[in-house]
């Protein structure tokens, strides 16, 4: 069946297409790739997204057919046949289509990043970010996935098929939301201070204030996306879905808290922008949430909160790498250690490493604050963030004890919602866990145990929310 192109664009870009696409992506490419099941949207027509071009896709499901379920891991579900992917006589393509200008109405951090902290035994961490815009008024194909075995990436899947050899036939929908590719995307990864308040500077794409580090990474994909460990860039996964992907070697990284934020450029340098923006988009809850396997994972750890931002048109989100918190540099006279790309530090002029001097927070506007955030040590009066918190009290408690913190998720009077830590050095005494967002406290050895609930301020009209409670364990 020959692929039809939904008309969203009014101008033709086929034959630009297919003499710009690097070779690798090229149809008669002999290495099989991953094929792309949702509709796609591309948003500057001289930055390519990592597809065949669309009119070039001849549909077929002549190779491998495998017996999997509907739903990912969970052989309950529906049992299906995916043609799998990789397979050179397996070929398809959801409607794709450039649409400059789209309005992102949906964010999809990866469940990787969401549900743990980085683990510091592997070898990398996997960073990913999946955007979708509402296409309602003109619905595109997608093909429906069907999962035959493994996790991660071991995983294997294939598009649903019916009918035997030589008769197959997808089961196509028409979808109301497509994913969208932009060459604006950036990742910011960043360390800091937990419980301050920064301001984001979009000139050069990091947070500012007391107790920011020097980005770990800072990179978009118009700057240059290329393939591997420390390199930001956008692939057709192997369920079938584009994604913006990082692999962060965290276990190099100092340990702290880290702020990992997605942002979208405008026009900068040759760069000529799309309007492509973030100002209405919300998060998209997990597609696995409630599977087996991610409960467990939520259960081990706190989980991590993704945060939206559309006034600054972003989407930010903060972890906690290793089980100490390494100094800032700034914070003690401590050095700031050489960025990760080898390069010599801003500052040296004979390779060696300076010190890092401290940041002081913005007081003004000015081509350089354009987000002012009044420092908590501000005099400056600012409405208080409030939270009704009915977490157990202050005590002495038993090991082995479960105390109840919220049996719900709680919201700020600013709609910020609170998250909950350990202080880093009690981690070996409790351990917050966080399901279906009713957050325990787990007391599992003796000693002392500080448990803090805390929010971002959501703009200069609040202040940073913060709220503790100190818990003695005894045998």
């Amino acid at each position: 069946m020959k692929m039809t192109r939904a008309v969203l664009a009014a101008t033709s870009v086929c034959a630009m297409l297919a003499a710009t696409l690097p070779a690798t992506q090229a149809a008669e490419d002999e290495t099989a790739g991953n094929n792309l099941s949702v509709p796609l949207l591309w948003t500057e027509a001289d930055h390519l997204p990592p597809i065949i071009p669309p009119d070039d896709v001849v549909e077929k499901f002549d190779g491998q057919v495998e017996q999997g379920y509907t739903v990912a891991r969970d052989v309950t579900s529906t049992p299906c046949q995916g043609a799998l992917q990789k397979d050179l006589e397996n070929v398809w393509q959801g409607e794709a289509a450039l649409a400059a200008g789209k309005a992102i109405s949906l964010v999809d951090w990866g469940d990787s990043i969401e549900s743990r902290d980085p683990n510091l035994n592997a070898a990398y961490t996997r960073v990913e970010v999946g955007l979708y815009a509402d296409i309602t008024e003109t619905p595109a194909d997608g093909y429906e996935m069907c999962w035959i075995s493994g996790q991660g990436q071991d995983e294997v899947w294939g598009a649903q098929v019916t009918g035997g050899m030589g008769s197959r036939e997808p089961v196509i929908t028409k979808r109301t939301a497509a994913q969208v590719y932009t060459a604006g995307a950036r990742l910011t990864i960043q360390r800091i201070v937990p419980d301050r308040t920064y301001s984001w500077n979009p000139g050069t794409h990091r947070w500012e204030g007391s107790g920011a580090d020097s980005p770990y990474f800072n990179g978009a994909i118009h700057e240059g996306a290329a393939d591997g460990p420390g390199s930001f860039g956008a692939e057709v996964t192997v369920s079938g879905k584009l994604s913006y992907g990082y692999l962060w070697e965290a276990k190099s990284a100092p340990q702290g808290e880290y702020r990992l934020t997605f942002s979208l450029d405008g026009a900068e340098g040759e760069f000529l922008g799309s309007g492509t923006n973030l100002t209405t988009a919300t998060i998209l809850a997990s597609e696995e949430e409630s599977s087996e396997s991610m409960i467990t994972a939520r259960a081990a750890s706190s989980g991590n909160t993704a945060v939206m931002r559309g006034d600054l048109d972003l989407t930010y989100i903060d972890v906690t790498v290793g089980t100490r918190t390494d100094p800032i540099p700034g914070e003690d006279g401590t050095v700031t250690p050489p960025p990760s790309d080898g390069s010599t530090p801003t500052g040296s002029t004979d390779g060696s490493t300076p010190v890092n001097p401290p940041v002081n927070p913005p007081v003004g506007p000015g081509p350089m604050n354009p987000e002012v955030v009044v420092g908590p040590a501000s005099p400056t009066t600012k409405m208080p963030q409030r939270a009704r918190i009915r977490a157990a009290k202050a005590g002495t408690y038993r090991v082995g004890q479960r105390l109840v913190l919220t049996p719900r998720p709680i919201y700020t009077d600013a709609g910020v919602t609170v998250r909950w830590r350990v202080r880093a050095q009690d981690r070996d005494e409790c351990r917050v866990v966080k399901k279906k967002g009713r957050v325990t406290l787990k007391l599992i050895d003796t000693g002392k145990c500080k448990v803090i609930g805390w929010a971002p301020a959501p703009s200069d009209d609040y202040a940073p929310y913060r709220w503790q409670r100190i818990y003695r364990v005894k045998s």
